[in-house]
């Protein structure tokens, strides 16, 4: 199962990631930075967590160091996770939605292309329905 997680660097900098295996991915992040890291906050997720990773780190928005690393505090850290799971849970309709939409609008692409062969298009005459 895969975990949100909140990370400290030595100089006070929160990593907000993902990870499955998270003793793993502590070694990593000292070797990453350079710096001692310690695990501040974990949540385990068995829903997608990627977009809730994404919504947290634009939450946060402009405190950031670089890439997943923020200036912030534990509390806000974890505010931005618990916002970003209630906006992705909150939209999961809009979202499957928006990926319906995008299938139909592909799909009609693709039906309307099977009319363009040849040297030029092919007129097509629609009927209002």
């Amino acid at each position: 199962m895969k975990h949100v997680y909140v990370m400290r660097r030595t100089d006070g900098a929160m990593k907000v990631g993902v990870s499955r295996q998270l003793s793993r991915r502590i070694r990593r992040g000292r070797a990453e930075v350079n710096q001692e890291v310690e695990l501040l906050f974990a949540t385990p997720l068995k829903a997608d967590p990627y977009p809730i990773e994404s919504a947290a780190h634009w939450f946060l928005g402009g405190k950031s160091d670089e890439g997943e690393w923020f200036w912030v505090t534990l509390h806000d850290a974890i505010a931005a996770i618990t916002r970003a799971i209630k906006h992705v849970e909150g939209n999961k309709e809009t979202h499957l939605k928006m990926q319906q939409d995008r299938h139909d609008e592909d799909m009609s692409r693709a039906w309307l292309s099977s009319f363009w062969v040849g040297a030029g298009p092919t007129r097509v005459r629609t009927v209002a329905g």
